[in-house]
């Protein structure tokens, strides 16, 4: 869970000193101080960067998008999802993917 990882450090040094036989599952969501899990672009984490990692690093298992607020409903979905585009079509430049 990148997230978690937030809180202890920088989530992308996390990821590249994993050893991806034994990941069965990424969870992929922002974060930010006093918020562990926040909808994707609305924290503090390199999103860009965590996602050029993850494909660096040659991970093809499932990536579970954790981005969530209580009560946003459809909004949300739309919302993580745009963020999801911009990161996978790599329109952004390193840094915070924008929601």
């Amino acid at each position: 869970d990148l997230a978690h990882s937030y809180t202890n450090g920088d989530p992308v040094e996390f990821l590249r000193s994993m050893n991806f036989s034994y990941i069965g599952h990424i969870h992929l969501s922002d974060s930010k101080p006093g918020k562990v899990h926040v909808p994707l672009g609305e924290g503090e984490i390199d999103l860009f960067s965590l996602y050029e990692a993850i494909v660096e690093l040659g991970y093809e298992g499932i990536v579970n998008i954790e981005g969530y607020e209580p009560g946003r409903g459809t909004d949300l979905i739309v919302s993580n999802k745009r963020v999801i585009d911009r990161l996978t079509r790599g329109g952004n430049s390193p840094g915070h993917a924008p929601g």
